[in-house]
């Protein structure tokens, strides 16, 4: 299967596989993805989904590719939109408000052409990829291109949930696509690096192309740890304090010149104390058994900002285990557990803008605290 399949086949509009809908498990699923307004789906394969209106119609940004020209065209005319059209390396990259679409050759998007997309055409702090929606794109691979397929959508899109929709059926009774991917392809493809759940295993109510017996499946995808990382509640390692105290004195008493480390200590021991999912929380991070950083939850952290809170705080990792994405891992994963409070909450920083934004952050104000600049970023 080449690329002049796939455009012959818009050339001569026989396109079945467009939904002339929103795909029913969409709007069944979408909550899984625990996604928050502005956040970026992407839609790989996407031809002229009406998945794409509707999820740009719920406030999400949305990143599409397709082989076809002529879908995109059309994608764009549905939804009365003008795009601005521009060459991108081996691609053409139309955009418009809330929507990128790429036309070319999948494995010629690099995270990098993701990433300046996202921070000029929408905004900073959205330079990354929050959830992949798979509903035509596994399925209409071959089986010899799937694997390089998943790889390359994990390159694009590390970390990011996904929510993939699959048939099965007896492959010998149709040639495909869509092909058939059974439950034990999805763990060879995925199983290493995402925890997978089948949301939904039924027939279709419309069938399949009067096969014998089909099913459809949706799968949630969530990103593991990496192998040996675990993240733990303080109160559940409090032989640590002692340590993370000197850590957390030595790192940052140039911005609180009063504290001893005595005091850093005692706001370890409140959070140490603290079962409930309310502030001072802390945790630690460990890989294979070592500590390597910490976070906190707390109601204050700024005495210049008093009406502002609650706030993230207490980021650290020792610095032999920087640079190798444990603080990416660690905030992404303490923020997830925050988030569920409901609350906004905030941060501030000296000099680590880049890292939060690729992260959802953004800057909301900038102000001097004990001499220095620093920059209260809220996140998205």
């Amino acid at each position: 299967m080449d690329h002049q399949f796939w455009l012959n086949k818009w050339q001569k509009n026989e396109i079945g596989f467009h939904e002339g809908d929103v795909n029913r498990h969409l709007f069944e699923f979408v909550t899984a993805l625990n996604l928050a307004p502005s956040d970026v789906v992407f839609v790989p394969l996407c031809g002229k989904t009406h998945d794409i209106h509707w999820l740009v119609e719920q406030g999400f940004k949305v990143v599409g590719i397709d082989l076809s020209e002529q879908a995109i065209n059309q994608l764009f005319t549905e939804m009365q939109l003008s795009p601005v059209i521009e060459e991108i390396e081996a691609l053409k990259r139309y955009h418009k408000d809330n929507l990128i679409a790429f036309v070319g050759d999948f494995f010629q998007l690099s995270p990098e052409i993701v990433t300046e997309s996202l921070r000029t055409l929408f905004s900073s702090q959205d330079a990354f990829i929050k959830a992949i929606y798979d509903r035509a794109a596994l399925v209409a691979l071959p089986t010899e291109m799937r694997p390089k397929y998943t790889k390359h959508l994990q390159t694009i899109a590390a970390r990011a949930k996904q929510l993939i929709i699959t048939y099965q059926y007896n492959q010998s009774e149709m040639a495909g696509p869509p092909f058939s991917v059974t439950d034990d392809e999805i763990l060879l493809h995925y199983a290493d690096n995402y925890e997978t759940t089948r949301l939904a295993h039924e027939v279709p109510p419309q069938g399949l192309r009067n096969l014998s017996e089909v099913y459809e499946s949706v799968w949630l995808l969530t990103p593991k740890l990496p192998a040996g990382i675990v993240i733990k509640d303080i109160n559940e390692c409090p032989q640590y304090i002692e340590q993370i105290s000197q850590w957390h004195f030595e790192e940052w008493n140039h911005l609180y010149p009063h504290d001893t480390q005595e005091d850093f200590r005692n706001c370890l021991l409140d959070s140490s104390r603290n079962h409930s999912t309310n502030a001072p929380k802390s945790w630690c991070m460990f890989h294979n058994n070592e500590l390597v950083g910490t976070a906190s939850f707390l109601s204050s952290d700024l005495p210049c900002e008093p009406s502002l809170g609650p706030w993230l705080g207490d980021i650290y990792i020792h610095p032999r285990f920087r640079n190798q994405s444990f603080g990416l891992i660690l905030v992404k994963s303490v923020s997830e557990i925050i988030k569920k409070n409901g609350l906004d909450f905030y941060l501030f920083t000296e000099d680590k803008i880049g890292f939060y934004e690729k992260l959802g952050w953004q800057i909301i104000k900038e102000s001097v605290y004990q001499g220095r600049k620093i920059y209260i970023m809220k996140l998205a």
